[in-house]
């Protein structure tokens, strides 16, 4: 792997693919979103950066970064609603009844829609069609192993 410039100077690696920023204040610049792309593309899973430097933090705001080749398992968040800015691909966010039938195919890609408000308790996934997908991922905090349930 390449070497993580930015990365390393503005957070903090806390597992093979998510980092933490340092500090409140963070700009995300096209360099540092590259470098968390290469993350992806050498692990071969999905890529965070945390803006919130305090896992304990009441918000959760996050950079993703995935691509078709990752699986997104249909998942929903029993205790949280996320909100979702589109920033870079393409994806379908499908949604489903309890049944794991599809109801619904939103087709996102940056600025189309600006904003995605996902109910708690809403069964969704990303479909990615694009080689490299990128979010804002907001959700309340803190995030623990009950935060997201995969059916």
């Amino acid at each position: 792997m390449g070497v993580l410039i930015l990365l390393k100077q503005v957070a903090v690696k806390t597992a093979p693919t998510v980092f933490h920023a340092k500090y409140e204040s963070l700009v995300v610049s096209r360099a540092l979103l590259d470098e968390l792309i290469e993350v992806m593309n050498q692990e071969g899973k999905t890529s965070r950066l945390c803006l919130h430097p305090n896992i304990d933090d009441k918000v959760h705001q996050s950079i993703i970064v995935s691509s078709n080749k990752v699986e997104n398992k249909i998942h929903y968040h029993p205790n949280k609603p996320e909100t979702i800015y589109p920033l870079l691909g393409q994806a379908s966010l499908d949604i489903y009844d309890s049944d794991k039938n599809k109801l619904d195919a939103i087709q996102i890609m940056p600025f189309s829609p600006l904003v995605i408000s996902i109910p708690k308790s809403t069964l969704h996934n990303l479909n990615i069609s694009t080689s490299v997908f990128v979010f804002l991922e907001i959700s309340e905090g803190p995030f623990t192993k009950y935060s997201t349930v995969y059916v």
